[in-house]
């Protein structure tokens, strides 16, 4: 469990302490930045201020990565991961349904929306890794949720709950990696887009921890000075220029400060 937990500190805790730091020097803004309010932002963002942000999952995310020792045991068996993806989609759906009904529903099950998604990490590995699960299936079974999930949201109106707790949506998410792990198999590891995928991939959590910044300049740039059919195209014009500030400026945090960090942790 010692070795798990060092893993974790050195490769998730390191980041995220470096990107809430980052992130409350770049919300303090420079010409009101003193030492103190900024270590008293930086606290105070830790404990509650960036819960209610993109950064939310982490505060779900870093409880569940110390509860790991204790659970995977108890669900890294086919078992155990069929009889848990059961309990959600009960819950899921009894909680869904009652929600968007205006029905008030209080139950609640033993584990949270984001422990289920991650519980069920193992029993989705084993789904992709099952020879009789073919991507044609995975595709289908992705399309139909899909499908159903826009007719419900939509034409019916049923939005709460819609992308997190809801069975369609858990069934969403488990056939798109189910999907990505099987177009996965068929590239060549050796090739240069298992070369760039690799690449990408190693500043993919950073990306996500800074790409509301880029996205918040640029969004604020454009939207009063663009609208009608004209915004789709910006739409995806800005999307992609997201990802590519996201990724570059990810590159130059973990190059100059989370790499550093991680070597220092190493030498510990």
């Amino acid at each position: 469990a010692a070795g798990f937990y060092l893993k974790k500190a050195r490769n998730i805790l390191v980041p995220v302490v470096v990107m809430f730091a980052l992130r409350t020097l770049y919300e303090t803004r420079l010409d009101a930045f003193s030492l103190g309010s900024f270590l008293s932002s930086f606290f105070e963002n830790s404990l509650s201020g960036f819960s209610n942000m993109e950064y939310w999952f982490l505060f779900a995310l870093i409880p569940l990565l110390i509860a790991t020792p204790l659970l995977a045991e108890s669900f890294d068996s086919v078992r155990s991961g069929r009889l848990l993806l059961g309990i959600g989609l009960l819950h899921f759906t009894a909680s869904y349904v009652f929600r968007n009904l205006g029905i008030s529903y209080a139950w609640t099950s033993f584990f949270s929306c984001c422990a289920v998604y991650y519980c069920l990490g193992p029993y989705a590995v084993r789904m992709a890794n099952k020879e009789d699960v073919s991507l044609p299936k995975a595709i289908v079974g992705f399309s139909i949720a899909a499908c159903l999930t826009f007719l419900l949201v939509y034409k019916k109106g049923w939005r709460l709950g819609a992308y997190d707790e809801s069975p369609l949506f858990l069934i969403e998410s488990m056939m798109l990696f189910v999907v990505l792990a099987k177009i996965g198999e068929r590239i060549k590891t050796d090739g240069p887009v298992a070369c760039w995928i690799g690449f990408v991939g190693r500043h993919s959590f950073s990306v996500y921890l800074v790409h509301m910044i880029p996205l918040t300049l640029l969004v604020s740039s454009i939207s009063e000075r663009v609208s009608g059919i004209a915004i789709i195209p910006v739409h995806v014009a800005v999307t992609l220029a997201v990802i590519v500030a996201s990724l570059l400026l990810a590159i130059c945090i973990d190059a100059g400060l989370v790499k550093p960090i991680q070597k220092g942790f190493d030498m510990l």
